[in-house]
């Protein structure tokens, strides 16, 4: 025998077995929004999208899993500090090249 756990009440006779609901994207989406954005505590945010407090909290585990960025590492960032020196050269010599043609343009323009 299959429990239907949409029940309310947690009873169930030997021999059941419990299955997983599953849930569209987007309703675990707004609970998601219930307890990030709008900062609802898990219980309010479980009872008022009709879902599991421990399946609610895996979502919001696994959402800020997703979202959240590895720390850059110490090669990474001295990568980017090269690339920086390198890009901050180029200006430079592009600014005197402007320069160079912007005094010629005047000396001709005479």
């Amino acid at each position: 025998m299959i429990v239907d756990t949409s029940k309310r009440d947690n009873s169930r006779t030997e021999g059941e077995k419990w299955v997983r609901r599953n849930f569209p994207d987007e309703l675990k989406a707004n609970a998601i929004r219930l307890v990030v954005e709008q900062r609802y505590s898990f219980a309010q945010a479980s009872e008022a999208m009709g879902v599991g407090d421990t399946a609610l909290r895996r979502w919001v585990a696994q959402w800020r899993a997703e979202k959240t960025v590895p720390p850059r590492t110490v090669d990474q960032i001295r990568a980017d500090a090269q690339r920086i020196r390198e890009l901050e050269a180029r200006v430079a010599d592009l600014e005197r090249g402007r320069e160079i043609l912007k005094k010629s343009t005047a000396f001709f323009m005479k």
